[in-house]
């Protein structure tokens, strides 16, 4: 179990693991919204990162600041890591990321790293 707060309310509201990414409605003034995934843990080794902080986190991605566990010249670097809801209502991954490549810059804030 993890507690989250309404987007709308501020209710704070708990959830099981396994709702992550559903669809639920607040229990105080009945906004719709998605259960959140939890943040990442700041230090937390992330395939071949360290996670530093959570700069920002909307349905379809959470977005971190990391550094490279190995030294190759790079200081910092943004992961954007898809979230449970967005893996959970993409039917077509590969062209989902197909269409992110075609449609985004890697300097741009909107595509993943």
């Amino acid at each position: 179990m993890f507690n989250f707060k309404c987007t709308e309310c501020d209710l704070e509201i708990q959830a099981d693991f396994k709702y992550i990414g559903k669809v639920v409605e607040c229990p105080q003034c009945s906004n719709a919204q998605v259960i959140p995934d939890p943040p990442l843990a700041q230090s937390l080794e992330f395939h071949g990162y360290i996670i530093e902080k959570m700069l920002a986190s909307d349905l379809m991605w959470s977005t971190y600041k990391a550094s490279p566990i190995v030294d190759n010249g790079v200081s910092h670097v943004i992961l954007k890591v898809p979230t449970t809801f967005s893996l959970q209502n993409v039917s077509d991954f590969d062209g989902f990321t197909a269409m992110l490549e075609k449609t985004t810059s890697l300097s741009g804030d909107e595509s993943p790293i």
